[in-house]
């Protein structure tokens, strides 16, 4: 399988969009899928654009999906998780626009006793130093002033 790979600067993070309008309108748009095309990177370097969730024409189940771009040219890559593992890595790893992937495809690992082979991939993210980070919302105090005034004894407790 052929690599994305070409130049050393393709696994170089960024964090920024820095493309042109332009730019962006002459963007190729591909669906990543290296399982069956043999012409899509088995590895896959680059932004995440977009994160969201979409379905297949197969069932109705949710899976996460990212938009990743490749600087090295120009194409944004739709990648879904219809597979276990990559849903897996990207569910529990939640690259988030504005990251820097590195995404893998390992091929197939032998399926357990009576199931399919199983498709393999590892992914790794490095957040963008300029997010936040996500987390619960910080208590503003103003649930404990609204209980107590509910009291009536004004006692937030």
């Amino acid at each position: 399988m052929e690599t994305l790979a070409t130049h050393d600067d393709d696994a170089t993070p960024f964090h920024e969009d820095t493309r042109t309008l332009g730019e962006k309108l002459e963007a190729d748009e591909r669906n990543w899928m290296p399982h069956k095309n043999s012409g899509d990177p088995q590895i896959l370097y680059g932004l995440v654009l977009e994160s969201g969730t979409g379905t297949s024409s197969y069932d109705d189940r949710a899976v996460p999906t990212r938009r990743i771009l490749s600087r090295a040219n120009n194409i944004e890559w739709t990648v879904r998780g219809f597979h276990g593992y990559l849903a897996g890595e990207l569910d529990r790893k939640n690259p988030r626009v504005g990251d820097f992937v590195a995404l893998v495809y390992r091929g197939t690992k032998p399926g357990k006793e009576g199931e399919h082979d199983s498709h393999d991939y590892k992914l790794v993210v490095e957040r963008n130093p300029a997010a936040p980070v996500e987390g619960p919302p910080e208590p503003t105090g103003d649930e404990d002033e609204r209980e107590a005034a509910e009291d009536g004894d004004g006692i937030p407790f």
